[in-house]
């Protein structure tokens, strides 16, 4: 019986996604990455439980595996955002001037 619930767990942590992350120390958690912002890293528990930690805790291994899943992007100073977000308006203006 022990065997058949093990393995259900198993499953269903496979099933939702899971994975094992490892911090620098070597305690392994199973959790779900969900969200990144920055070196902020939101992980779901198989529970549905979810929690925050910093990308600086985890091995290289598993930091290795966020930057797979959630590449981070550049920072960009308030000058290239405003740019951008320029950029970006510009274009949307010239798209409704060709549509009307």
């Amino acid at each position: 019986m022990r065997w058949i619930f093990v393995s259900l767990i198993w499953f269903c942590a496979a099933w939702s996604g899971a994975e094992s992350w490892t911090n620098a120390a070597g305690h392994a958690i199973e959790a779900e990455l969900v969200a990144r912002k920055g070196d902020r890293l939101t992980l779901q528990r198989p529970n549905g439980s979810t929690f925050t930690i910093s990308l600086t805790v985890l091995s290289p291994q598993s930091r290795a595996t966020v930057e797979k899943k959630f590449p981070s992007s550049p920072i960009l100073t308030h000058e290239e955002q405003v740019r951008q977000r320029t950029s970006q308006r510009l274009e949307l203006l010239n798209a409704e001037q060709f549509t009307e």
